[in-house]
């Protein structure tokens, strides 16, 4: 895990460092996935006692495992990943007259509420934010 980013991306090294059993189209697929275009996201801090740290996303069978809290540079598809992870909130209906409890409203809310701050590495590797 890179400590500074908060994020492991499992291939978060350069494609020299990866060795002779990555070659030709495997080299290349590695490297199209490090200049791959980014967006610097914020995952909101647990709000409940049971709430990890990190929080662990997974899409097209790789894994990412996230500190809440912490700016980090994810891909587009893990953003696609935050939007769908929805949970059901009970919200209570309470009758105005006697003030008792008489069911509830279910309403779909983020699992993982996080802050957008834009794209911070384009398509062609260029990094847009520090």
């Amino acid at each position: 895990m890179n400590a500074a980013a908060g994020v492991n991306v499992g291939l978060d090294v350069p494609a020299e460092v990866l060795g002779p059993q990555v070659t030709g189209q495997g080299v290349q697929n590695v490297v199209g996935l490090l200049t791959k275009e980014r967006f610097r996201v914020i995952i909101e801090e647990g709000r409940d006692a049971n709430d990890s740290p990190e929080v662990f996303l997974s899409v097209n069978g790789r894994g990412y495992q996230i500190k809440r809290g912490y700016p980090v540079d994810i891909p587009p598809e893990l953003i696609e990943v935050l939007d769908h992870a929805v949970i059901d909130k009970h919200i209570p209906v309470i009758d105005e007259n006697s003030g008792v409890t008489t069911g509830s409203i279910i309403r779909q809310a983020r699992r993982f509420p996080y802050t957008n701050m834009g794209r911070s590495i384009d398509a062609d590797g260029n990094r847009l934010m520090l």
